[in-house]
């Protein structure tokens, strides 16, 4: 629940890779990227972490709300079970064990049908690291519901402390807000509001500094972004009569999320 930890944490990496590419193509900008939680946490490397400048934001389906209303079912269904599991019961020690054999399990299955012969080539080149990236999701749950049974019950900072904090430390020159039509919680238009004081603030500061604030509003949901193509394609692709029939039907699955890249890159393109 602590977002200052995340964005140590997105630095540190971020570092791990900024530092060899620097040497290979020199000093270039760096535009912050986030969809969701993420779109959050670019806002507060931007405001609260001078030492790592962003050219620009592409800020998608921001959500700042507090942790009763961003996750569905907090009080009723998550803090229950949050207490069941992670406490010194029987049950929930036995669930624990369960769990993290059922995960190493898991993980051998998928590398052993990856290493098999039998095996498509992009298995272990690109499906096995695709499915442990998502493992990787899984084992962080443990880690959230320990704190929740701990007795945390709210973001760090708050929502409250995020709008000041923007309204009076944001530096990006350029942001894009992209929002969705059907998305209940997305907060892109409050964001909106408090980039356009932030904005003014700066202004009255240095006055010779321009600052670019754009919201696009587009089709889909608030999980548009996370859309996966999932039409593998193979070396027999030639030979398939059902060929154009797949080929419209991923492009019309991907449309929407086709229609977010497009935007961002027609921004990206005008400077």
């Amino acid at each position: 629940f602590d977002y200052l930890e995340l964005c140590d944490e997105i630095l540190e990496r971020f570092e791990r890779a900024a530092v060899p590419l620097a040497k290979q193509y020199g000093n270039v900008p760096v535009i912050g990227m986030g969809h969701s939680c993420g779109a959050l946490l670019q806002v507060f490397i931007t405001c609260l972490f001078p030492d790592t400048p962003r050219a620009a934001n592409v800020l998608i389906s921001f959500n700042n709300k507090p942790a009763k209303e961003a996750i569905p079912g907090f009080d009723e269904l998550v803090v229950p079970l949050s207490n069941a599991v992670m406490g010194d019961s029987t049950e929930g020690q036995q669930l624990r064990r369960s769990v993290g054999m059922l995960r190493q399990l898991t993980d051998d299955v998928a590398a052993a049908a990856a290493a098999s012969p039998a095996a498509p080539g992009i298995a272990a080149e690109f499906l096995l690291p695709s499915f442990r990236q998502g493992l990787e999701i899984v084992d962080q749950v443990p880690e959230l519901l320990q704190a929740i049974a701990s007795g945390t019950k709210e973001f760090f900072p708050t929502p409250d402390d995020t709008r000041e904090s923007c309204r009076r430390m944001y530096r990006a020159r350029r942001t894009l807000l992209v929002k969705f039509e059907n998305d209940a919680i997305d907060e892109s238009d409050e964001l909106e509001r408090v980039l356009q004081e932030a904005k003014g603030i700066m202004r009255l500061k240095r006055p010779m500094i321009d600052f670019d604030i754009r919201l696009k509003t587009i089709t889909g949901t608030h999980i548009t972004p996370l859309t996966q193509d999932i039409f593998v394609d193979t070396p027999l692709d030639s030979l398939d009569p059902l060929l154009p029939l797949r080929s419209a039907a991923r492009e019309n699955f991907l449309n929407t999320v086709g229609s977010v890249k497009s935007e961002i890159v027609s921004w990206l393109n005008e400077v």
